[in-house]
């Protein structure tokens, strides 16, 4: 089973480089090494989010949809990318990684 379309899984390759980046701003960034403040956490996603947006408008552009006519009937049909990860469209994931960093926040603030 595929679990993605086009260029779907390079979501992913944010989201660890963003977990690392994440994790390093915590060590650097708090001086008790018990408290993570959440700073790296935040930063991370919307990182993450952005450079998903900025990927999917650069795939849009650089792909735009195209109008095939039928031969035989003259009908016209528009063919486009579809670039998803587990049946979830690209432009979707900004919006995760956001609301996923939040929600780490809100983890980390109520623990």
């Amino acid at each position: 089973m595929l679990i993605w379309q086009g260029k779907g899984i390079l979501v992913l390759l944010p989201a660890i480089l963003f977990a690392v980046f994440a994790s390093l701003t915590e060590v650097v960034v708090s001086s008790n090494r018990d408290v993570a403040t959440g700073g790296g956490l935040l930063l991370g996603g919307i990182a993450g989010g952005a450079l998903i947006w900025w990927f999917d408008r650069w795939l849009e552009r650089r792909n735009p949809p195209r109008t095939l006519v039928d031969q035989q009937t003259g009908q016209q049909v528009a063919v486009k990318r579809r670039d998803s990860l587990f049946f979830i469209p690209m432009r979707f994931f900004p919006y995760l990684y956001g609301a996923a960093a939040v929600g780490g926040i809100v983890l980390l603030v109520t623990a």
